[in-house]
């Protein structure tokens, strides 16, 4: 008996459909769909300042229309839209052949989405900014990397993890579009949301896999060495944590970040006085240092992704 055919989903069938579509549609409405795969969901708006000034007309709505009518066209609460995800993923792939054309159309979406942020608050203004990173990601990777740290430390800071971790869900997208250099500081961000929720073992191999990559940014490396000797210190790998500890503060020195020393000092601290209590048999013994010296504990702590 010969084995039978894996099943084929809806979304692939759909997007073998798309494909055939998207050979026999008029150029202009294959431009629009071409354009309306790089957003992960657009709305009128964001679908005329796609399309660039040339054709920001009253087309904009009956191509919207027309898209609203697809069968793989999804319509979201306050009249957004999505592509489904294989559709769009085939879509995408094709923007790989015009990666210029791609930044150009991310950088119309990053300037409007700027100033729409402006008149925005409460949860709409993080999807804004949001998805004003991750088009700026798409633009200009350095400028989207340098956006995406600041959003997530202010996030982390204020105790936003769900922002903080939907704020590096959403950048990883854009991955396939970014250089090895970019990719990495997402990679890093990923887990150092991980850290955020305690998860600091499902942080260990990530971040070690970083570690291991020849090519990784030399202003990142120390960064990645002390955010893995905390997980270290959590999960009681102390003496490996010493050592990355030690090999990140002599970089933070070496290029004059005496915030992020002092933050390798503190974590230091904890890893030898965990290994001495450790040894001893008393690590449940570790002092609580009193209110005000444990805030600024924490605020030390997480100094090396609040600072760019």
């Amino acid at each position: 008996m010969s084995d039978s055919a894996p099943p084929v989903s809806l979304d692939q069938q759909s997007a073998t459909l798309t494909a055939t579509l998207f050979n026999k549609l008029p150029p202009v409405l294959a431009r629009a769909l071409q354009l309306a795969a790089i957003p992960y969901w657009f709305d009128l708006p964001l679908l005329t300042a796609l399309r660039g000034p040339d054709d920001a007309d009253a087309r904009t709505q009956k191509i919207l229309d027309w898209l609203n009518e697809r069968s793989f066209v999804s319509r979201l609460p306050r009249d957004r839209y999505v592509l489904n995800t294989d559709v769009r993923d085939l879509l995408r792939a094709r923007w790989t052949q015009d990666r210029q054309g791609f930044a150009e159309a991310n950088r119309r979406l990053a300037d409007y989405l700027a100033g729409r942020i402006a008149t925005a608050s409460g949860p709409e203004a993080d999807e804004l900014r949001q998805a004003y990173i991750y088009h700026l990601l798409g633009a200009d990777g350095g400028a989207g990397i340098a956006e995406l740290q600041k959003a997530f430390a202010e996030a982390e800071f204020s105790h936003r993890l769900a922002v903080a971790e939907r704020l590096v869900e959403v950048a990883a997208e854009q991955r396939p579009f970014l250089e090895p250099r970019h990719a990495a500081w997402i990679a890093y961000l990923d887990a150092r949301s991980l850290q955020l929720h305690n998860r600091w073992e499902a942080s260990c191999a990530p971040l070690q896999s970083l570690l291991e990559q020849a090519d990784l940014p030399t202003e990142l490396r120390p960064r990645v060495q002390a955010a893995l000797a905390a997980s270290l210190v959590e999960t009681q790998h102390w003496t490996q944590a010493i050592e990355l500890y030690q090999q990140a503060r002599v970089a933070f020195e070496t290029n004059g970040l005496y915030d992020q020393v002092a933050t390798c000092q503190l974590g230091l601290g904890y890893a030898h006085m965990d290994l001495g209590l450790n040894i001893w048999g008393q690590r449940e013994s570790r002092p609580t240092p009193p209110p005000s010296v444990r805030q600024t504990l924490v605020d030390l702590a997480t100094l090396p992704v609040r600072l760019p």
